[in-house]
């Protein structure tokens, strides 16, 4: 039974939660528009003072759709009155930690940067000096740092830039605006001192120990980047700021084509004629997508970050080398390039939307695009998109269609991160969630959608891939109806994230029909589904079908599989309408379950009454009713009880196959039912075995059950009335399907150890990715050596093993060793030689041959250990470990019954 219902609203947000904002309490606070000697425009980190004041005034007239922006930001810690600082010493603007050299110390500063940008923005807004001092206080406790402290850390160059750049612009604010006096006494006058402490206590330490560098990877360059800019506005640096400025959009000095993170190499254009693009035509590519779609999106977020800072100071580019200029040729940041921003930005929103997009491996390493994260993608601020459109002029559907679609399906300012609702106003360095405030005057009466549940609206999250289908509207539910046909009807579903698939882990799909049709769900187009639901005639009703995302039934990872396509499969005049898909079920539905599972496959003899019960059961108690489509002739079928009663012939003899559906009024559950009817007894045995392979061995205890069972079924054969050899069959069939194969195989043709192994190191779904034919699953980031056990009762001999490194990450997997032990105590080397570093080699398969000492044996337990590790990828994470894929070239062998 459902207990949260589906809605997805659009509505203004109320006036009245601006109440507390138009008053007239407090003097309008006023900005002192500056242009620095050295050609600075003050206030001008993050934000413009004209379109702040913008902000501003559409805010205290409740104008969506900064009014829900301002609400939602509001509604966060960071707006309290009540001063924090997550370093807060014993002494007035003083730190309690005044040496910037860890981790922890960067916490306090994400923390604290991103209170005083929002205590200065309201500040602006409400003229309220509580927001104020607030933000003053917090300013100088982080102008005292002692510069004498500052130490490299691991990863400072990636995370403490976003944070300079926003305690700077939280600095611009208050050193250019009006004073309104507070109660409290404190001085909350902006003083020359304050400007100098920042710049030799944070700025200048911060960007000469952590962020002034042009030479690191990718995305890392970006982030420092942001913030090394916002330190040379913010002092006035124009060298720096010009030389940053080159970093961000061509950074030529960086030797490494690859790595380089700037715009035109981070965001790639592909020539039709480069001798690794087997597309035959020119396009653009993220580069960082064939690492994962996380970090994809952080260039994207980051370079229009870098672009909106730089427009703000009014900043043109030459055409060609993208340094500083006013020539008349000079173009805008986002329009470098022919426009690179928006079309690496459209590349990446089709990927992520399920579309298939051309990528290539620029360094011949034989990388493919990563489905990493895929599908992972929110919207809550339409940056991009508005920029283009509104500031720019450019038709942004004809040039980057994906980049209107995903605006035109824009989440609002509260939406849904997977399960858990979420504020887009929050510390995370991932998002440009400022833009709010720059945003054009154009927008101005567009309400941002409000999202009331965790449902994942198939018509806000989906695309067409195949294109019958249409989006549409009846009352307040919007829902996408897919068409049947010869062809069939493929739809992408995304932001799929589900709470935990270690175990049962159901997925509610909300829909209704006119007919009956099969639904496939796959992980991508080029794999065979990982579910093909039988989908029943609803006649109308909207009602949930139930699937199970469990990692043991659907391998994957944990932070991935975020895209699903959706594939419907019926005749033309069939439609399927899809609502929704609720991954909260396992709390919020109770499906009626049955007992077989989803197919049960009925033996009968002709001549003999079959008689079966085909009932579920409703963990919540709800009544049930049953349907059933095509059901054999002459056969009777209780709607109520759900049993079946057929007395079959001789000329029923043959395969019959029919739909059952339970249905408890929200929750409907089909059963696929087949039924043989055989000839004679004997025929029913033959049948009831058929999933048995006599050349295959089996683990001894399920085919010593079996072979009872079938004795069992031959007695019964000769002397048993008809119900009790029924009730054999039955058993002999439950016994074939327990067969446990001794020796499973993947399609190469190893041995295939997932389901047959456990370890204390690795996950199971760790585990299937070292199987899984993809070597950008993996094994994760060890670090210690991971260990596969085998069980009481079970070895493995080995003739050689496989073992493949991560793409991109050879050195992690670079001088490994297998060892084997039957007490984890004392191990014996097996591998003939250690793995190598295989870049070059495209991160190939290394086939590795077992010690001629030691073959023949066999082992419970295998390690697999790094033994003289390659060059750490950062030096700052020595002896990480990481595997892509494991190959067992032997057998399993039993020594002693199991169970």
């Amino acid at each position: 039974m459902l207990i949260v219902v589906a809605t997805l609203l659009t509505a203004p947000t109320p006036r009245a939660t601006f109440a507390a904002v138009a008053n007239d309490t407090f003097p309008t606070v006023t900005l002192n528009r500056v242009t620095s000697s050295a050609g600075f425009v003050h206030p001008g980190i993050g934000v413009s003072a004209d379109r702040l004041l913008l902000a501003r005034r559409q805010v205290l007239l409740g104008v969506e759709p900064w009014a829900s922006y301002y609400s939602a930001m509001v509604a966060t810690k960071y707006a309290s009155t009540t001063f924090t600082s997550a370093n807060l010493g014993s002494e007035v603007d003083r730190p309690g930690a005044d040496a910037f050299a860890s981790q922890a110390v960067q916490s306090k500063l994400i923390d604290d940067a991103f209170r005083a940008y929002t205590q200065a923005i309201l500040y602006v807004i409400t003229g309220n000096p509580v927001y104020r001092e607030n933000t003053m206080r917090l300013l100088r406790i982080w102008s005292h740092m002692d510069p004498a402290k500052y130490a490299y850390y691991a990863d400072a160059h990636i995370h403490s830039g976003v944070p300079l750049l926003r305690i700077l612009a939280a600095a611009e604010l208050m050193r250019y605006s009006s004073v309104n006096p507070g109660a409290s006494g404190y001085n909350t006058a902006w003083q020359d001192a304050d400007a100098t402490n920042l710049t030799v206590n944070l700025v200048e330490p911060m960007t000469a120990t952590f962020l002034f560098s042009n030479s690191r990877f990718m995305n890392q360059h970006l982030y420092g980047l942001t913030g090394a800019l916002a330190g040379a506005i913010f002092t006035n640096n124009m060298p720096r700021y010009r030389q940053r400025v080159e970093w961000f959009s061509v950074n030529a000095s960086n030797p490494d084509t690859y790595a380089n993170g700037a715009l035109t190499s981070v965001i790639r254009r592909i020539d039709a004629k480069d001798p690794l693009n087997p597309y035959g035509y020119t396009f653009i590519q993220n580069q960082e997508m064939g690492r994962d779609q996380a970090h994809a999106w952080d260039d994207i977020a980051k370079l229009s970050e870098i672009a909106r800072l730089l427009t703000i100071q009014k900043t043109r580019l030459d055409p060609h080398r993208g340094t500083v200029s006013t020539r008349r040729e000079a173009v805008s940041p986002y329009r470098f390039a022919n426009d690179r921003l928006l079309a690496g930005a459209d590349a990446f929103y089709a990927y992520m939307m399920g579309k298939t997009v051309p990528w290539i491996d620029t360094s011949n390493h034989a990388g493919v695009i990563s489905e990493a994260y895929r599908g992972r993608v929110f919207a809550p601020i339409d940056e991009l998109y508005e920029i283009y459109r509104y500031d720019l002029g450019v038709d942004v559907d004809r040039r980057a269609p994906n980049v209107a679609r995903i605006a035109r399906q824009a989440d609002g300012p509260v939406f849904y991160w997977g399960t858990g609702e979420y504020n887009f106003w929050n510390s995370n360095p991932d998002y440009n969630i400022d833009y709010w405030l720059s945003m054009p005057p154009a927008v101005a009466g567009r309400d941002r959608p409000i999202q009331t549940d965790a449902l994942v609206q198939a018509e806000h999250r989906s695309i067409a891939i195949a294109q019958q289908w249409d989006v549409r509207q009846e009352g307040d539910r919007a829902f996408v109806r897919m068409h049947g046909g010869d062809r069939g009807t493929t739809i992408a579903i995304r932001t799929l994230m589900y709470q935990d698939r270690r175990g049962y882990s159901p997925v509610g799909l909300l829909l209704r029909t006119n007919g009956k049709a099969t639904m496939q769900i796959r992980k991508n187009q080029r794999l065979a589904p990982y579910h093909t639901l039988n989908i029943p005639d609803t006649r109308g009703h909207w009602r949930y079908v139930v699937y199970d995302m469990d990692l043991g039934l659907v391998p994957g990872t944990l932070a991935g599989d975020n895209l699903a396509y959706f594939t419907l499969q019926a005749p033309a005049r069939t439609s399927v309408d899809i609502d929704s898909l609720n991954l909260q079920a396992e709390t919020q539905l109770s499906p009626p379950t049955f007992p077989q599972g989803q197919q049960a496959t009925l033996i009968a003899v002709a001549g003999a009454p079959l008689t079966r019960s085909l009932a579920a059961t409703d963990s919540a108690g709800d009544p049930l009713g049953y349907t059933t489509d095509s059901l054999p002739q002459d056969a009777t079928f209780s709607p109520s009880s759900g049993a079946l009663d057929w007395s079959p012939t001789t000329r029923h003899v043959g395969i019959h196959t029919f739909l059952v559906s339970a249905d408890d009024g929200t929750v409907v559950t089909p059963l696929e039912v087949t039924v043989k009817v055989v000839a004679t007894r004997s025929d029913a045995i033959v049948a009831a075995i058929g999933g048995y392979r006599p050349d295959q061995a089996y683990v001894s205890a399920t085919l010593e059950a079996l072979s009872a069972q079938r004795a069992a079924a031959e007695q019964a054969a000769t002397t048993a009335d008809d119900s009790t050899f029924a009730s054999r069959i039955v058993a002999l069939q439950e016994a074939v399907a327990q067969l446990q194969p001794l020796n499973p195989q993947l399609p190469d043709r190893t041995l295939d150890y997932r389901g047959l192994v456990s370890s204390p190191t690795l996950a199971s779904y760790a585990i299937d990715n070292m199987a899984d034919e993809d070597f950008n699953s993996t094994s994760g980031d060890l670090r210690a050596p991971f260990v596969l056990d085998f069980g009481e009762g079970f070895r493995v001999q080995a003739d050689a093993f496989g073992l493949q490194a991560r793409w991109n990450f050879a050195n992690r997997s670079e001088g490994a060793n297998i060892y084997g032990s039957d007490d984890g105590q004392t191990w014996t080397l097996l591998s003939s030689r250690e793995t190598t570093n295989t870049t070059e080699a495209g991160f190939a398969m290394e086939t590795i041959p077992v010690r001629e000492e030691v073959r023949g044996r066999n082992f419970r337990l295998l390690k697999v250990q790094v033994d003289r590790p390659g060059i750490p990828t950062d030096p700052a994470y020595p002896g990480i470990s990481s595997f892509s894929e494991l190959r067992i070239d032997g057998k399993r062998i039993q020594i002693t019954p199991a169970g």
